[in-house]
């Protein structure tokens, strides 16, 4: 158990990754739609994140069961005016690379949040938002970074994410529930990132992960997906760029 947190996050037990060889296993169900579990990026490296920054992926337990978890890594990052546009797939190979080349970090960015379905509507979005803040103070860092994936977007697939994001409730707040849980904790938010994710597959392939039937070329809206995904029969390939949206916490007065 991880005790450096104190007492702020009672009545959880807040454990890291160090010496736990079953934590992907052990972390809450994050619910990506089948075709997001098939990014190159995320593939590729996600088993070293996990061995090389096993202090900055946390799980949440009340009592004998994990209910939340939440994934981040440490990078090298230029000014948050000029973040890449590549997001999530950017920051976990910068930040992976920049490990193996000792390249010193400047600030933490978040990958993801994990709440198990049963604890959702708790509060538990702003505790978990606080628990990466807190965790990114620990380490020194005064940034914290993160390519949100707007969890409302997918309502919405044929408007632009910038559009999307604008969109505000009658208190000011963003209409998305992950973006106003954030802008409510701090957050500024920035811009999209629009190659945040990239998946491609066979039109076989596609159709496994969808349950859908793709009878010509051309783009088709698909649930979960917050964009349209652009299919190719005659190169048998699909192709889905995720965009994401910016937004990055100032900690240095935190």
């Amino acid at each position: 158990m991880n005790t450096a947190f104190g007492r702020k996050f009672s009545p959880y037990d807040i454990h890291d990754a160090v010496g736990e060889k079953d934590f992907c296993t052990r972390q809450a169900v994050v619910e990506w739609p089948e075709f997001m579990m098939h990014d190159a990026v995320s593939l590729a490296n996600w088993p070293t994140l996990l061995a090389l920054f096993p202090e900055f992926q946390l799980t949440v337990q009340l009592g004998t069961e994990v209910i939340a978890s939440l994934n981040s890594i440490p990078l090298a990052a230029p000014p948050v005016s000029q973040l890449d546009d590549g997001g999530w797939d950017w920051a976990l190979e910068t930040g992976i690379s920049g490990k193996r080349v000792e390249r010193p970090a400047n600030c933490l960015c978040g990958l993801q949040i994990g709440i198990c379905r049963e604890m959702r509507g708790k509060g538990l979005a702003g505790m978990m938002i606080a628990l990466m803040k807190a965790l990114a103070q620990k380490h020194g860092f005064s940034r914290l970074i993160i390519p949100v994936r707007p969890a409302g977007k997918a309502l919405f697939p044929l408007i632009s994410m910038e559009e999307y994001c604008r969109r505000k409730r009658p208190d000011g707040l963003p209409a998305d529930p992950w973006l106003r849980a954030h802008v409510k904790c701090g957050a500024q938010m920035l811009f999209p990132c629009l190659s945040s994710m990239s998946i491609s597959g066979s039109i076989s392939e596609w159709k496994t992960w969808t349950g859908m039937d793709f009878p010509q070329s051309g783009k088709y809206c698909i649930p979960g997906a917050l964009v349209p995904v652009e299919f190719f029969l005659e190169n048998d390939k699909a192709e889905y760029i995720e965009p994401n949206y910016w937004i990055a916490y100032s900690l240095a007065e935190a």
